[in-house]
């Protein structure tokens, strides 16, 4: 299995989606790590890769928001939060027990449903709300 980046992940913002392709792209040479027993090699750089996407991307996101007024602003940058604190616990998990079955299962299947879900239900309504903000009034 990989996670390919379809149209309807688009967000019309290049900076958002090229980012997105980008996790995309890291995500899928984890998943085929764990495939080829390399996952010891993969999962250290993945996550210090995550910990600077995660910052990173967020703060682009909300500052995208921020400027265009966002309505569900609070709330998109409370769930960027919960995911951050998610994200943390997982790292610490793998740090205490390493790259066991559980762990390696419940990592790629929060990634897989918090990027997608994210993506199609969140990011989709601040891409509408800009959208509609953003465009000239027709005379």
């Amino acid at each position: 299995m990989t996670l390919q980046f379809t149209e309807d992940l688009l967000t019309g913002f290049s900076i958002i989606d090229e980012k997105h392709k980008m996790f995309i792209e890291k995500f899928n040479v984890l998943l085929d790590s764990f495939r080829t027993n390399s996952s010891e090699e993969v999962i250290d750089p993945f996550f210090d890769f995550l910990t600077k996407y995660v910052k990173e991307h967020f703060l682009e996101e909300e500052t995208l928001m921020f400027k265009y007024a966002y309505s569900g602003y609070g709330q998109h940058k409370i769930e960027h939060q919960h995911i951050s604190e998610k994200l943390g616990k997982i790292k610490d998990e793998y740090s205490i027990s390493g790259a066991n079955m559980s762990n390696v299962t419940q990592m790629t299947e929060f990634l897989l449903r918090w990027f997608i879900d994210h993506i199609k239900r969140s990011d989709m309504q601040y891409k509408a709300y800009i959208e509609k903000k953003a465009k000239p009034a027709a005379n």
